[in-house]
């Protein structure tokens, strides 16, 4: 029995009985008017869904979550290792000398076949289980507005119709139909490729047939939020995403083989091609000359082991441990020692950076005045003062705030915006938005009031007096070579000159 309200329930938007959850049949949500998305949600595109209507949700439709693939255990692992034809082959030349009586010669051949087989087995192991530890750690939360309020829920939580808010530095936790925005700016480049962020009209009403790079009313689960700030509403979850889809389509529990293992695997033909033919050869002038067929046997196996190269598997396993060593040592982690063997068959990486080599986030790395890298004292004051600088932070919904506010908070912490103000009246705001430069503002304290300005450097400084731009802008320029993004902060008191 449905648990959703009877209008809805039953209908293509949330769930049809006994069918698949919502977003299996979706509609073209960009394609539509707000108001007309939150009807078919039955959500509120400003206060949201209330707790009982999330509640219920969450019972109906699956959580928002990409089941992970089922984990090789330790025993499969371990089965794996011993299934290479090459170690299957040492195996057999190992147990058929014992069993000649070359005891010694045996034993030493299973005992290679530890450390080449242990490698690979620790190496799987032991990134299966930091891989898991990443996943825990980097478990996705989402701010939502439930009952008018602003929550803090796992992202696994979310159900269609819930009100999502972004700000920059924000991963989109489900697929977005956004009903408000301000400068949001979205990099979508997992999916579409395009290297540069988009930016999002919520108002917009799209051809039901616009490619998904054009769909700039929607925010897809796993894109990131550049800069700026949005809401909106959850219009699919899970493996109704397009992520979701996309990691369906991608599913194959075949592992493939890396070139290495193919070669070895056509070595390993060879080498039981030439251990038959000794046999036989053996053998056959063995019963030429008239020995006793056990000798002439016994004569073939021992040329056919002889004939099989310990050394190959157990220097490969060596040499592809060092290298998952280094790399680990680098910040990469190796989950199978084949993998490392296959990247280094690659001759060219071409890659866009941002996103894919770095965090995708911005931090503060360091503080600069004329006179050096600013000490803890000086700089928490001068990042208090940035945070002025963004209008938002002024209003109510302190979530709306821009990326590099978001980046101050991560260092000061949330509290941090009130304890700026307090004291401080806001006289007038120019926010910062995408092509501008600059982000300005006016406040009114007991002292009278000051102009406070954040941006490119050069914007920043350039109504003051020459004698006193150039200095700031040879630091700029000196900062900004190391690849680093700079950012001017200065203040002017009344109407004198910026200092």
């Amino acid at each position: 029995m449905s648990v959703l309200p009877p209008e809805v329930a039953g209908d293509e938007v949330l769930r049809e009985p006994h069918g698949p959850p919502l977003g299996a049949r979706t509609a073209n949500w960009h394609a539509l008017p707000v108001d007309e998305v939150a009807a078919r949600l039955v959500s509120d595109p400003v206060a949201g869904l209330t707790s009982l209507q999330a509640t219920a949700r969450l019972i109906e439709v699956a959580r928002n979550e990409i089941e992970q693939a089922k984990r090789a255990t330790l025993l499969g692992v371990l089965i794996e290792g011993l299934t290479e034809p090459f170690i299957l082959l040492l195996a057999a030349a190992g147990v058929l000398a014992i069993l000649l009586g070359q005891a010694r010669d045996g034993l030493l051949i299973l005992a290679a076949l530890v450390p080449i087989v242990g490698a690979d087995v620790a190496t799987e192991y032991r990134a299966e289980h930091a891989l898991e530890a990443l996943r825990s750690a980097s478990a996705p939360s989402a701010r939502v507005r439930r009952d008018g309020t602003v929550w803090q829920i796992p992202a696994a939580e979310l159900v269609p119709g819930d009100l999502v808010l972004l700000r920059a530095g924000d991963v989109v936790p489900a697929d977005l139909r956004m009903v408000a925005a301000g400068g949001l700016l979205i990099d979508r480049s997992a999916l579409t490729g395009e290297s540069v962020p988009e930016s999002i009209d919520s108002a917009a009403v799209l051809p039901a047939d616009a490619p998904l790079a054009e769909r700039r009313t929607m925010a897809f689960q796993g894109t990131s939020v550049v800069d700026g700030w949005g809401e909106g509403l959850v219009v699919a979850t899970g493996r109704a995403t397009r992520f979701g889809q996309i990691a369906g389509s991608l599913e194959d529990p075949r592992r493939r083989r890396s070139p290495v293992q193919r070669e070895l695997a056509g070595l390993v033909r060879v080498l039981l091609a030439v251990a038959i033919g000794l046999i036989v050869i053996v053998v056959g002038f063995g019963f030429v000359r008239g020995q006793p067929i056990g000798v002439t046997l016994l004569a073939g196996i021992s040329a056919a082991i002889a004939a099989i190269p310990e050394e190959p598997p157990v220097l490969l396993a060596v040499i592809l441990g060092l290298g998952a060593y280094r790399l680990l040592r680098r910040g990469v982690l190796v989950r199978r020692l084949n993998a490392e063997e296959a990247l280094g068959s690659v001759d060219l990486i071409l890659t866009d950076k941002t996103g894919t080599l770095t965090e995708n986030r911005l931090a503060i790395a360091e503080v600069r005045t004329l006179r050096g890298v600013a000490g803890p004292r000086i700089r928490r004051r001068i990042l208090a003062e940035a945070i002025l600088t963004d209008e938002s932070v002024w209003r109510a919904d302190g979530d709306r705030v821009g990326s590099f506010t978001t980046a101050i908070f991560g260092e000061l912490g949330p509290q941090a915006a009130a304890d700026a103000r307090e004291g401080l009246e806001l006289v007038r705001a120019e926010p910062f938005r995408q092509g501008a430069l600059v982000s300005t503002v006016a406040v009114r304290s007991a002292e009278g009031e000051r102009e406070l300005r954040l941006g490119a450097p050069e914007a920043v400084v350039e109504s003051a007096a020459r004698a006193s731009r150039d200095p700031w802008l040879v630091l700029a320029q000196r900062t900004a070579v190391s690849g680093t993004r700079v950012l001017a902060l200065a203040e002017r008191p009344g109407e004198g000159a910026v200092s």
